[in-house]
């Protein structure tokens, strides 16, 4: 198996302030907002308003009347829909897993139904194979020969607290969606692969002690309740962008590695890690309760608490003890300059830390 390569830790620092006005905030809400004339309308005749009511005049007892029974007979219309969408939405058909090999098919929930150990390494590359993908690719397949299991698009593995051991769960196909859901554990191997669109964690799952922990080499991560630990290359690894809650990544070799697209998120730890605790090289950091602490100490590594090509917003957030090459202390190695709201780091490169 041909683990991919991280890209150049060793980006050039350009030095570029970066004006707080232009900082882009994450979400973009819609705006609420309450006509001074309010009053005045009611006693104006209202506008067409797309719902079958126009022109009644609110000043009238009956054309008041009108409004509040058609909007009765709304409410009860929407009530009794409410009622009858679980009756057509459902779950989605589950399916037992239970070996090595097995594959969830496509739009359908896999419920693991005892711990698996899948053989280790060798088994598990398997599983990431062209022969493997063929077999997600043909609805007629149900063994794929491999040591793990196998998402087909749109499906979900719940993990029912059991194990995988020495293995890959892998969501094989290019422009496949698939999730996988704690609480459970999988351990060794390839941990939980994706060359897919989508990859969703979430849900107490833990992975560590494997060649990778949690990365998706095509598409987007999306993560929650999820921690990495202990694996000998990147703890998470998302491709086009990761969106985290509540996600740890410690004692691993790049906490977390975004390749391209942003990374947003709150809730994160990335501690201890043998080079750069959390990595993003094309795209912005925008993160909300971030702790990153003694990263960067294998002189093999760039290194930093945080190393962002782009702009990096950090609030609430704790990034100190980092080092750059082994020996250097540095936390924050940034583009442009990091915007700090509430928050604490000892070295940067832009005179913003406490020891700069």
């Amino acid at each position: 198996m041909s683990i991919p390569q991280s890209p150049n830790p060793h980006p050039a620092v350009v030095l570029h302030a970066v004006p707080l006005e232009r900082l882009a905030d994450t979400s973009h809400g819609a705006r609420s907002t309450q006509s001074s004339g309010s009053r005045r309308a009611i006693d104006a005749p209202a506008r067409q308003t797309g719902i079958g009511i126009s022109f009644v005049d609110f000043g009238r007892p009956a054309a008041l009347r009108r409004l509040r029974r058609r909007e009765a007979l709304t409410k009860t219309r929407l009530s009794s829909l409410v009622l009858l969408v679980p009756l057509f939405a459902g779950r989605a058909s589950a399916v037992d897993v239970a070996t090595c090999g097995q594959l969830v098919p496509a739009g359908q929930v896999g419920v693991l139904q005892a711990d698996l150990d899948c053989g280790g390494d060798e088994a598990a590359g398997a599983c990431l194979t062209e022969a493997a993908a063929a077999c997600a690719s043909d609805p007629g397949c149900t063994d794929a020969a491999c040591g793990g299991v196998l998402l087909r698009d749109g499906s979900t593995l719940e993990m029912n607290g059991h194990t995988v051991a020495n293995g890959v769960v892998v969501c094989p196909l290019f422009h496949s969606r698939c999730s996988v859901v704690g609480p459970g554990t999988i351990v060794g191997g390839y941990g939980l692969t994706a060359l897919g669109r989508k990859l969703d964690a979430s849900g107490g799952l833990d992975v560590h002690g494997g060649e990778v922990g949690i990365a998706n080499y095509k598409g987007r991560v999306i993560l929650q309740d999820a921690t990495v630990s202990g694996v000998a290359n990147w703890g998470i690894q998302a491709y086009r962008g990761l969106r985290a809650t509540n996600v740890t990544s410690n004692n691993n070799e790049i906490g977390i590695l975004v390749y391209n697209g942003s990374f947003i998120g709150s809730g994160i730890t990335a501690n201890d890690n043998r080079g750069t605790g959390v990595l993003v090289a094309a795209g912005r950091l925008v993160l909300t309760g971030l702790m990153a602490t003694g990263n960067g100490r294998d002189p093999e590594y760039r290194g930093a608490g945080v190393l962002c090509e782009g702009r990096t917003v950090l609030v609430n957030s704790v990034v100190t003890g980092n080092y750059a090459d082994g020996t250097r202390p540095l936390d924050l190695l940034a583009k442009r300059r990091p915007v700090l709201v509430d928050s604490t780091c000892d070295h940067s490169l832009w005179g913003i830390c406490s020891q700069d």
